[in-house]
């Protein structure tokens, strides 16, 4: 078998290489005499690492017979996994201390292999590729022994980050040039005879593969970074370093690789807003230019850019950048808004404009096919600028919102980060509320527009100011431009997904449930609302079970919030979440278009709503004593300490109104209406609770739906 390049490459070179190897051996016996890593099966003898510590818990079948993997892995035959699901656990359980070596001092493209085993290939954004049990497909690595010999893989260990435990390989004899994949899902569970799945998952936004041996010796290393989408990265035979493939072979020999990818051009003026007349846009690169100032994306097709673009309106510059022995740019987009007539923070929104226009593809418009109901998803790119700094994404977009995308003119959109786009996360400090990750965003217009604009804004941050049970969304107020050409006052948000509530509640994203009105049917919160349907909740027994399961408080916060605001859309705007897999469900506050108009029987309307899987439990539960006292106290609470200060409501509209009325001029003229109307709104929706005691109003609605004595309403209701 022919040895790999790279040890050819390492002998030429060897006098060159020397030094390097000596200063990685002295570091080794150093690193060795410090930790002791026994091959005892769950021991770990590590300083800082008590015995007990969290390691590898799972085990691949014992395949060494066959673990060449070759012909099977191309994308249009790819099988898709076995259902069999495997444990995996190996023959010895350590956590391998970090390397010697700093991860900033490694120099990935010309590290030479010092093993056997090395990083041949690998994909950090995969939607084609390897399809597994669950339907998806994710990350991979493939690893090659270039050796003479035959290998074990349980000898080694994979990681993307020497600071944290590592993921050790299944035991598999590799043979000599045998490949071996690696899915890299961070779902070990999913492991079986035909994947291996390891313990992480790659960063599309950048990552750094490492091999290491039993000791902790680091023996390969690779950095993913900059890779296009649909492509990968890895080694050739017989050539150095590391190339990229625009035809990934995972299983197979990597060929027709290319050294680099061609990068974004230098721009003399940043993307951003400026009070200017007008701008000398002027770029450089080291390949040919094409551009486009219409939203569309550029092509080599696409006029060539060869001399300054004067810049005197709101103008969008799409680029590409081709050179000859290089993978073409991505798509960059420059935005410069010129003079905006506003105090808000400016977001501006490109995309192709076919992706919202077209009667065929247009997600905006009705269309052909009732478009703005489909769930289509559109390339485009975001920026933000606010006096808090910028920042420039590109997303998928997608229509946001149910009845309003038919019946209002001005609709909401949602972004989405993914890896297919270039960073699956917005990393940036958007709300100061400890939140810098995002996966998607929400881009609201919301049914009150016409109105106060404000409405649903303020009753979030009512829940979320005096109701800390319910689950909320932080947002702001920003001018929105599509393609350079105003669009409005919308509330840039953050949206209901499992990424949201795992950076809220410090849960790991696969332990985190979400429902809305109708409940998967093969889920808990569906079970339980069988239950509770089909047994008596003024039983004990029954009751401490539901108790132990559902957040009583905030289902019953939640409950008294939405007789509160009068809201007649409660229904179908309920969402549940479980924040953990021992958590109990909880409710997050939402949508509150149709709020603060209603003031009669609050808590006799709720009752009469189907509100699904909340009617399920309030309803029954009532008929409880113990649940019933519950209730009654905790309205009391709001009741004594919130209901009864209506500036606590005026107080929030007004910081709404202050933050958008500068602005308010130029939405009325884009939408309709006036500024007179808009201040009018504003003042009924003070009126709510100025101008009809609604703490008053709450009490007398209680009282009668629970049938509540004189002595009750003495002993909890303010006077």
């Amino acid at each position: 078998m022919k040895i790999y390049s790279k040890i050819k490459c390492f002998w030429i070179h060897r006098k060159s290489y020397m030094v390097i190897f000596a200063v990685i051996a002295l570091m080794t016996i150093a690193f060795c005499s410090c930790n002791n890593i026994t091959e005892n099966r769950g021991e770990n003898i590590h300083a800082g690492i008590p015995t007990g510590s969290p390691t590898n818990s799972t085990k691949m079948p014992d395949v060494s017979a066959t673990a060449e993997l070759t012909e099977k892995t191309e994308p249009e035959n790819t099988p898709e996994a076995s259902t069999e699901i495997v444990t995996i656990e190996p023959e010895i359980n350590v956590t391998i201390p970090p390397t010697q070596t700093p991860e900033e001092s490694v120099d990935y493209e010309n590290f030479i292999p010092m093993g056997a085993l090395v990083i041949n290939e690998a994909m950090s954004v995969n939607d084609t590729y390897l399809k597994q049990k669950d339907g998806k497909c994710y990350d991979w690595v493939e690893l090659k022994n270039i050796s003479e010999n035959d290998i074990n893989l349980s000898d080694y260990y994979l990681t993307d980050k020497l600071s944290k435990m590592k993921c050790r390989l299944p035991n598999v004899k590799l043979k000599s040039g045998g490949l071996f994949l690696i899915i890299c899902s961070s779902k070990e569970s999913y492991s079986n005879s035909e994947y291996y799945h390891a313990n992480f998952s790659l960063s599309s936004s950048g990552e750094n593969i490492y091999i290491l041996d039993s000791n902790g010796l680091l023996l390969d290393a690779a950095h993913l970074e900059n890779i296009p989408y649909g492509s990968s990265y890895g080694r050739m035979e017989a050539q150095n370093g590391f190339y990229y493939f625009t035809k990934p072979t995972p299983g197979k020999e990597n060929v027709y690789g290319v050294k680099s990818v061609c990068k974004a051009p230098e721009c003399n003026f940043v993307p951003g807003v400026y009070n200017e007349s007008s701008l000398k846009i002027e770029f450089k690169s080291e390949g040919t230019i094409y551009y486009t100032l219409d939203g569309t994306e550029p092509t080599t097709n696409s006029p060539k850019y060869t001399k300054p673009i004067f810049v005197d309106k709101n103008t969008i510059i799409r680029t590409l950048v081709c050179k000859e022995g290089c993978i073409q740019s991505k798509i960059d987009t420059f935005s410069y808004i010129l003079n905006p007539n506003t105090e808000l923070p400016v977001l501006s929104l490109v995309t192709a404009p076919d992706n919202l226009w077209s009667e065929e593809t247009g997600i905006y418009v009705k269309g052909k096919y009732d478009n703005y109901y489909q769930d289509w998803e559109k390339y485009a790119s975001l920026s933000y600028f606010g006096s808090d700094g910028t920042f420039s994404i590109d997303c998928g977009l997608k229509m946001n919102g149910s009845g309003s995308r038919e019946s209002d003119r001005k609709k909401s959109f949602k972004v989405i980060f993914r890896g297919k786009y270039g960073s699956g996360t917005l990393d940036y400090n958007l709300f100061d509320n400890g939140i810098t990750e995002f996966d998607s965003l929400v881009l609201r217009a919301g049914e009150d527009f016409p109105l106060s604009i404000i409405r649903n804004e303020v009753a979030v941050s009512y829940a979320a100011k005096y109701f800390p049970s319910l689950i909320t969304q932080k947002g702001k107020y920003c001018s929105l431009y599509i393609n350079g050409e105003y669009f409005g006052i919308y509330y840039l948000m953050e949206r209901v997904t499992e990424k949201f509530i795992s950076e809220h509640y410090g849960v790991s994203e696969d332990d985190v449930i979400i429902e809305e009105h109708t409940p998967d049917k093969d889920g808990e919160l569906y079970k339980l609302m069988i239950f509770a349907r089909n047994n008596d909740l003024s039983n004990k027994k029954n009751y401490d079970y539901i108790a132990s399961k559902i957040d009583l408080e905030s289902m019953t916060d939640w409950f008294i919030f939405q007789a509160f605001t009068g809201n007649t859309d409660a229904s179908g705007n309920i969402r549940y979440v479980k924040a953990g897999s021992n958590a109990k469900w909880k409710w997050v506050a939402y949508d509150f278009d149709w709020a603060f108009y209603f003031h009669k029987k609050a808590f006799q309307n709720m009752l009469e709503k189907d509100l699904g899987v909340t009617s399920s439990f309030v309803k029954p539960l009532l008929q409880n004593s113990e649940y019933r006292t519950y209730f009654i106290e905790r309205f009391s609470y709001y009741d004594q300490n919130v209901f009864n200060d209506p500036q606590k409501l005026i107080e929030i509209v007004d910081e709404y109104h202050n933050i958008i009325k500068y602005d308010v001029p130029a939405e009325r003229a884009l939408w309709g209406g006036s500024v007179q109307s808009w201040e009018q709104k504003i003042k009924e929706l003070k009126s709510f609770v100025l101008d009809y005691n609604r703490q008053k109003e709450l009490q007398e609605s209680l009282k009668v739906t629970l049938k509540m004595t004189d002595t009750e309403v003495e002993k909890y209701f303010m006077r």
